[in-house]
Protein backbone atom coordinates (compact mmCIF):
# COMPACT_ATOMS: atom_id res chain seq x y z
CA UNK A 1 0.00 0.00 0.00
CA UNK A 2 2.61 2.81 0.98
CA UNK A 3 4.34 1.99 -2.39
CA UNK A 4 1.42 2.25 -4.65
CA UNK A 5 1.12 5.95 -2.35
CA UNK A 6 4.71 6.50 -2.97
CA UNK A 7 4.73 5.89 -7.12
CA UNK A 8 0.81 5.34 -8.24
CA UNK A 9 1.25 5.47 -11.46
CA UNK A 10 3.86 2.74 -11.31
CA UNK A 11 1.68 -0.40 -12.11
CA UNK A 12 4.30 -2.74 -10.50
CA UNK A 13 3.40 -2.50 -6.87
CA UNK A 14 -0.58 -2.73 -8.34
CA UNK A 15 0.87 -6.23 -9.31
CA UNK A 16 2.46 -6.84 -6.13
CA UNK A 17 -0.37 -6.38 -4.12
CA UNK A 18 -2.46 -8.33 -6.48
CA UNK A 19 -0.20 -11.24 -6.37
CA UNK A 20 -0.78 -10.98 -2.36
CA UNK A 21 -4.66 -10.89 -2.74
CA UNK A 22 -4.30 -14.21 -4.52
CA UNK A 23 -2.29 -15.64 -1.92
CA UNK A 24 -4.58 -14.85 0.46
CA UNK A 25 -7.69 -16.58 -1.80
CA UNK A 26 -9.50 -13.00 -2.75
CA UNK A 27 -8.63 -13.20 -6.66
CA UNK A 28 -11.21 -10.73 -7.23
CA UNK A 29 -9.65 -8.17 -5.27
CA UNK A 30 -6.28 -8.60 -7.56
CA UNK A 31 -8.20 -8.30 -10.47
CA UNK A 32 -9.45 -4.31 -9.55
CA UNK A 33 -5.50 -4.00 -9.06
CA UNK A 34 -4.51 -5.48 -12.15
CA UNK A 35 -6.94 -3.68 -14.12
CA UNK A 36 -5.35 -0.27 -12.66
CA UNK A 37 -1.96 -1.95 -13.69
CA UNK A 38 -3.28 -2.32 -17.18
CA UNK A 39 -4.28 1.43 -17.41
CA UNK A 40 -0.78 2.19 -16.55
CA UNK A 41 0.84 -0.22 -18.88
CA UNK A 42 -1.27 -1.60 -21.26
CA UNK A 43 1.58 -3.91 -22.94
CA UNK A 44 2.83 -5.56 -19.89
CA UNK A 45 3.08 -9.27 -20.07
CA UNK A 46 3.71 -9.44 -16.84
CA UNK A 47 0.17 -7.62 -15.82
CA UNK A 48 -1.47 -9.81 -18.73
CA UNK A 49 -0.42 -12.75 -16.65
CA UNK A 50 -1.41 -11.79 -13.47
CA UNK A 51 -4.69 -10.91 -15.07
CA UNK A 52 -5.11 -14.80 -16.59
CA UNK A 53 -4.05 -15.89 -13.44
CA UNK A 54 -6.48 -14.27 -11.10
CA UNK A 55 -9.38 -15.25 -13.57
CA UNK A 56 -8.68 -18.68 -13.14
CA UNK A 57 -8.33 -19.14 -9.74
CA UNK A 58 -11.67 -17.20 -9.61
CA UNK A 59 -12.88 -19.94 -12.04
CA UNK A 60 -13.54 -17.61 -15.12
CA UNK A 61 -12.03 -19.56 -17.85
CA UNK A 62 -13.13 -17.73 -20.37
CA UNK A 63 -11.59 -14.68 -19.63
CA UNK A 64 -8.16 -16.35 -18.36
CA UNK A 65 -8.37 -17.83 -21.78
CA UNK A 66 -7.94 -14.36 -23.56
CA UNK A 67 -5.60 -12.74 -20.99
CA UNK A 68 -3.06 -15.35 -21.19
CA UNK A 69 -3.45 -15.32 -25.21
CA UNK A 70 -2.54 -11.84 -24.92
CA UNK A 71 -0.09 -12.50 -22.70
CA UNK A 72 1.39 -14.98 -25.47
CA UNK A 73 1.08 -12.65 -28.11
CA UNK A 74 3.19 -9.97 -26.23
CA UNK A 75 5.68 -12.60 -25.34
CA UNK A 76 5.64 -15.44 -27.25
CA UNK A 77 8.52 -17.10 -24.92
CA UNK A 78 6.23 -16.16 -21.39
CA UNK A 79 6.74 -19.29 -19.46
CA UNK A 80 4.11 -19.25 -17.26
CA UNK A 81 1.66 -18.27 -19.39
CA UNK A 82 2.70 -21.20 -22.18
CA UNK A 83 2.04 -23.25 -18.35
CA UNK A 84 -1.26 -21.81 -17.64
CA UNK A 85 -2.52 -22.38 -21.45
CA UNK A 86 -1.75 -25.92 -21.24
CA UNK A 87 -3.41 -26.09 -17.50
CA UNK A 88 -6.44 -24.08 -19.37
CA UNK A 89 -6.62 -26.72 -21.64
CA UNK A 90 -6.12 -30.02 -19.29
CA UNK A 91 -9.46 -28.18 -17.66
CA UNK A 92 -11.39 -28.45 -21.00
CA UNK A 93 -9.94 -32.01 -21.70
CA UNK A 94 -8.26 -30.90 -24.72
CA UNK A 95 -5.40 -33.52 -23.53
CA UNK A 96 -3.22 -32.99 -26.79
CA UNK A 97 -2.95 -29.29 -26.72
CA UNK A 98 -2.40 -29.20 -22.81
CA UNK A 99 0.50 -31.95 -23.47
CA UNK A 100 2.06 -29.47 -26.30
CA UNK A 101 2.10 -26.60 -23.75
CA UNK A 102 3.54 -28.70 -21.02
CA UNK A 103 6.17 -29.70 -23.63
CA UNK A 104 7.30 -26.05 -24.72
CA UNK A 105 7.51 -25.12 -20.91
CA UNK A 106 10.12 -27.87 -20.90
CA UNK A 107 11.73 -27.01 -23.86
CA UNK A 108 12.16 -23.08 -22.40
CA UNK A 109 13.14 -24.14 -19.20
CA UNK A 110 13.49 -27.73 -17.60
CA UNK A 111 13.34 -27.00 -14.91
CA UNK A 112 9.70 -26.36 -14.46
CA UNK A 113 8.25 -29.41 -12.21
CA UNK A 114 4.47 -27.73 -12.47
CA UNK A 115 5.04 -28.47 -16.37
CA UNK A 116 6.22 -32.21 -15.81
CA UNK A 117 3.68 -33.19 -13.34
CA UNK A 118 0.78 -31.78 -16.31
CA UNK A 119 2.28 -34.02 -18.54
CA UNK A 120 1.95 -36.63 -16.00
CA UNK A 121 -1.97 -35.87 -15.38
CA UNK A 122 -2.25 -35.70 -19.05
CA UNK A 123 -1.01 -39.42 -19.18
CA UNK A 124 -2.79 -40.46 -16.08
CA UNK A 125 -5.99 -39.33 -17.60
CA UNK A 126 -5.40 -41.44 -20.66
CA UNK A 127 -5.07 -44.33 -18.42
CA UNK A 128 -5.61 -43.49 -14.70
CA UNK A 129 -5.60 -47.33 -13.59
CA UNK A 130 -2.01 -47.26 -15.01
CA UNK A 131 0.25 -44.60 -12.87
CA UNK A 132 3.42 -46.47 -13.15
CA UNK A 133 2.63 -46.69 -16.86
CA UNK A 134 1.99 -42.70 -17.09
CA UNK A 135 5.41 -42.25 -15.23
CA UNK A 136 7.34 -44.41 -17.51
CA UNK A 137 6.46 -42.19 -20.13
CA UNK A 138 7.47 -39.29 -19.27
CA UNK A 139 11.19 -41.11 -18.42
CA UNK A 140 11.02 -42.61 -21.39
CA UNK A 141 10.15 -38.94 -23.61
CA UNK A 142 12.59 -36.74 -21.07
CA UNK A 143 15.44 -39.26 -19.90
CA UNK A 144 18.09 -36.51 -18.64
CA UNK A 145 15.42 -34.92 -16.41
CA UNK A 146 16.47 -36.11 -12.98
CA UNK A 147 12.64 -34.96 -12.26
CA UNK A 148 10.89 -37.52 -14.33
CA UNK A 149 12.98 -40.43 -12.08
CA UNK A 150 11.82 -38.52 -8.87
CA UNK A 151 8.54 -38.85 -10.23
CA UNK A 152 8.02 -42.13 -10.90
CA UNK A 153 10.18 -43.34 -7.69
CA UNK A 154 7.25 -41.42 -5.95
CA UNK A 155 4.41 -43.37 -7.81
CA UNK A 156 6.72 -46.75 -6.82
CA UNK A 157 6.81 -45.84 -3.68
CA UNK A 158 3.51 -45.41 -3.51
CA UNK A 159 3.13 -49.31 -4.90
CA UNK A 160 5.31 -50.66 -2.40
CA UNK A 161 8.15 -51.27 -4.89
CA UNK A 162 10.83 -49.89 -2.42
CA UNK A 163 13.66 -52.01 -4.28
CA UNK A 164 13.13 -49.84 -7.53
CA UNK A 165 11.92 -46.61 -6.11
CA UNK A 166 15.08 -46.26 -4.74
CA UNK A 167 16.79 -46.53 -7.93
CA UNK A 168 14.56 -44.26 -9.66
CA UNK A 169 15.46 -41.53 -6.48
CA UNK A 170 19.48 -42.22 -6.62
CA UNK A 171 19.16 -41.45 -10.42
CA UNK A 172 17.52 -38.22 -10.25
CA UNK A 173 20.33 -37.28 -7.53
CA UNK A 174 22.85 -38.18 -10.18
CA UNK A 175 21.15 -35.50 -12.30
CA UNK A 176 21.36 -33.11 -9.20
CA UNK A 177 22.71 -34.38 -5.83
CA UNK A 178 21.49 -31.41 -4.39
CA UNK A 179 17.88 -31.61 -5.36
CA UNK A 180 15.71 -31.36 -2.29
CA UNK A 181 13.26 -33.32 -2.98
CA UNK A 182 14.90 -36.09 -3.67
CA UNK A 183 16.92 -36.48 -0.73
CA UNK A 184 13.44 -36.26 1.09
CA UNK A 185 11.99 -39.24 -1.07
CA UNK A 186 15.31 -40.68 -0.55
CA UNK A 187 14.80 -40.35 3.60
CA UNK A 188 11.11 -41.93 2.78
CA UNK A 189 12.32 -44.32 1.10
CA UNK A 190 14.99 -45.61 3.47
CA UNK A 191 13.34 -45.40 6.96
CA UNK A 192 10.36 -47.57 4.57
CA UNK A 193 12.98 -50.09 3.52
CA UNK A 194 13.79 -50.95 7.25
CA UNK A 195 16.78 -48.37 7.80
CA UNK A 196 14.63 -45.59 10.32
CA UNK A 197 17.56 -43.82 11.52
CA UNK A 198 19.43 -43.31 8.66
CA UNK A 199 16.24 -42.23 6.43
CA UNK A 200 15.04 -39.76 9.01
CA UNK A 201 19.05 -38.26 9.54
CA UNK A 202 18.64 -37.86 6.41
CA UNK A 203 15.52 -35.58 6.22
CA UNK A 204 16.54 -33.58 9.41
CA UNK A 205 19.92 -33.01 7.68
CA UNK A 206 18.14 -31.57 4.67
CA UNK A 207 15.92 -29.18 7.04
CA UNK A 208 19.08 -27.81 8.76
CA UNK A 209 20.85 -27.56 5.02
CA UNK A 210 17.01 -25.87 3.73
CA UNK A 211 14.97 -24.33 5.87
CA UNK A 212 13.10 -22.10 3.32
CA UNK A 213 11.50 -25.25 2.16
CA UNK A 214 10.68 -26.41 5.52
CA UNK A 215 7.18 -27.02 4.61
CA UNK A 216 7.81 -29.82 2.01
CA UNK A 217 10.53 -31.38 4.22
CA UNK A 218 8.74 -31.61 7.19
CA UNK A 219 6.29 -32.93 4.74
CA UNK A 220 8.41 -35.81 3.52
CA UNK A 221 9.59 -36.67 7.17
CA UNK A 222 6.57 -37.14 8.20
CA UNK A 223 5.48 -39.73 5.79
CA UNK A 224 8.50 -41.17 6.70
CA UNK A 225 7.39 -40.93 10.53
CA UNK A 226 3.74 -42.22 9.70
CA UNK A 227 4.98 -45.16 6.99
CA UNK A 228 7.11 -46.73 10.13
CA UNK A 229 4.27 -46.80 12.72
CA UNK A 230 4.95 -42.55 14.26
CA UNK A 231 1.59 -41.21 13.61
CA UNK A 232 1.59 -38.66 16.29
CA UNK A 233 5.09 -37.54 15.31
CA UNK A 234 3.46 -37.69 11.66
CA UNK A 235 0.68 -35.52 12.61
CA UNK A 236 2.72 -33.13 14.36
CA UNK A 237 5.28 -32.56 11.27
CA UNK A 238 2.01 -32.52 9.54
CA UNK A 239 0.58 -29.08 11.34
CA UNK A 240 3.80 -27.92 11.01
CA UNK A 241 4.27 -27.73 7.47
CA UNK A 242 1.03 -26.55 6.81
CA UNK A 243 1.07 -23.90 9.62
CA UNK A 244 2.68 -20.74 8.03
CA UNK A 245 0.37 -21.20 4.86
CA UNK A 246 2.24 -22.15 1.58
CA UNK A 247 2.42 -26.05 1.79
CA UNK A 248 2.27 -28.00 -1.08
CA UNK A 249 -1.35 -29.18 -2.03
CA UNK A 250 0.22 -33.08 -1.21
CA UNK A 251 0.88 -32.44 2.06
CA UNK A 252 -2.26 -30.88 3.19
CA UNK A 253 -3.96 -34.45 1.56
CA UNK A 254 -1.17 -36.54 3.33
CA UNK A 255 -2.47 -34.95 6.65
CA UNK A 256 -5.79 -35.21 5.76
CA UNK A 257 -5.40 -39.15 4.99
CA UNK A 258 -3.24 -39.33 8.28
CA UNK A 259 -6.09 -37.85 10.05
CA UNK A 260 -8.73 -40.19 8.34
CA UNK A 261 -6.32 -43.22 9.54
CA UNK A 262 -6.63 -41.98 13.07
CA UNK A 263 -10.40 -41.71 13.12
CA UNK A 264 -11.05 -37.69 13.00
CA UNK A 265 -13.02 -38.04 9.61
CA UNK A 266 -14.21 -34.89 10.51
CA UNK A 267 -11.25 -33.07 10.33
CA UNK A 268 -9.81 -35.17 7.22
CA UNK A 269 -12.96 -34.05 5.47
CA UNK A 270 -12.59 -30.21 6.32
CA UNK A 271 -8.66 -30.62 5.53
CA UNK A 272 -9.20 -32.33 2.22
CA UNK A 273 -12.32 -30.06 1.09
CA UNK A 274 -9.52 -27.38 1.77
CA UNK A 275 -7.06 -28.60 -0.16
CA UNK A 276 -9.78 -29.09 -3.27
CA UNK A 277 -10.46 -25.69 -3.25
CA UNK A 278 -7.04 -24.89 -4.03
CA UNK A 279 -6.76 -27.55 -6.85
CA UNK A 280 -10.80 -28.42 -7.77
CA UNK A 281 -9.06 -30.47 -11.20
CA UNK A 282 -7.03 -33.18 -8.90
CA UNK A 283 -9.21 -35.59 -9.50
CA UNK A 284 -7.41 -38.27 -7.45
CA UNK A 285 -7.73 -36.24 -4.31
CA UNK A 286 -11.37 -35.41 -5.06
CA UNK A 287 -12.08 -39.91 -5.83
CA UNK A 288 -10.44 -40.01 -2.10
CA UNK A 289 -12.92 -37.28 -0.90
CA UNK A 290 -16.02 -39.75 -2.70
CA UNK A 291 -15.32 -42.03 -0.46
CA UNK A 292 -15.09 -40.33 2.81
CA UNK A 293 -18.35 -38.97 2.06
CA UNK A 294 -20.00 -42.18 1.71
CA UNK A 295 -18.50 -43.82 4.61
CA UNK A 296 -20.11 -40.37 6.38
CA UNK A 297 -23.41 -41.34 4.52
CA UNK A 298 -23.25 -38.38 2.95
CA UNK A 299 -24.27 -39.63 -0.22
CA UNK A 300 -25.86 -36.54 -2.70
CA UNK A 301 -22.13 -35.09 -1.89
CA UNK A 302 -20.04 -38.58 -2.63
CA UNK A 303 -22.49 -38.29 -5.94
CA UNK A 304 -21.35 -35.06 -7.30
CA UNK A 305 -17.76 -35.97 -6.45
CA UNK A 306 -17.76 -39.15 -8.78
CA UNK A 307 -20.06 -37.46 -11.40
CA UNK A 308 -17.48 -34.95 -11.83
CA UNK A 309 -14.31 -37.52 -11.50
CA UNK A 310 -15.95 -39.41 -14.19
CA UNK A 311 -16.46 -36.36 -16.21
CA UNK A 312 -13.01 -36.01 -15.98
CA UNK A 313 -11.66 -39.43 -16.55
CA UNK A 314 -13.54 -41.40 -18.06
CA UNK A 315 -11.54 -44.38 -18.30
CA UNK A 316 -10.72 -44.65 -14.42
CA UNK A 317 -12.42 -47.96 -13.99
CA UNK A 318 -12.13 -47.40 -10.00
CA UNK A 319 -14.32 -44.18 -10.08
CA UNK A 320 -16.99 -46.01 -12.37
CA UNK A 321 -16.96 -49.16 -9.72
CA UNK A 322 -17.69 -47.34 -6.99
CA UNK A 323 -20.37 -45.02 -8.37
CA UNK A 324 -21.90 -48.47 -9.15
CA UNK A 325 -21.74 -49.61 -5.55
CA UNK A 326 -23.51 -45.94 -4.16
CA UNK A 327 -25.96 -46.52 -6.65
CA UNK A 328 -26.68 -49.33 -6.10
CA UNK A 329 -26.64 -48.58 -1.99
CA UNK A 330 -29.28 -45.96 -3.36
CA UNK A 331 -31.68 -48.85 -5.13
CA UNK A 332 -30.56 -47.60 -8.30
CA UNK A 333 -30.27 -51.22 -9.78
CA UNK A 334 -30.40 -50.82 -12.96
CA UNK A 335 -28.19 -47.46 -13.42
CA UNK A 336 -25.47 -49.36 -10.59
CA UNK A 337 -25.46 -52.26 -13.00
CA UNK A 338 -24.74 -50.31 -16.03
CA UNK A 339 -21.13 -48.24 -14.03
CA UNK A 340 -20.01 -51.68 -12.94
CA UNK A 341 -20.29 -53.20 -16.30
CA UNK A 342 -18.16 -49.86 -17.42
CA UNK A 343 -15.83 -50.65 -14.64
CA UNK A 344 -15.47 -54.20 -16.03
CA UNK A 345 -15.09 -53.08 -19.39
CA UNK A 346 -12.66 -50.70 -18.77
CA UNK A 347 -10.32 -53.36 -16.00
CA UNK A 348 -11.31 -56.47 -17.19
CA UNK A 349 -8.24 -58.13 -15.78
CA UNK A 350 -9.02 -56.22 -12.25
CA UNK A 351 -10.64 -59.29 -9.74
Amino acid sequence: DRAIECRPEDPIPYVHRAIAWRKFGRPEQALRDLERALDLDPRSPVVHFNRALSYFEAGRIDEATAAVDRTLEIDPAHVQATWLRGRIAEDRGALASAKTCFERVLALDPSRDEALQGLYRCELAESPDSPLDAATAIVQRHPRMGAGYLLRATVRLGAGDLGEALRDVDRALRSDPGDVRARCLKGVVLARSGSVAEGLALLDETLQSNPWEASTILGYRALARRDTGDRAGALEDFDRAVAPGGAPDWVAYERAVTLHAAGDRNSALEGLTKVLSSSPGAMHYRLTRAEWLIQADRLDEARDDLDRVIASLPRWARAWLIRGQLKYRRGERGAAILDLEEAVRLAPGDG
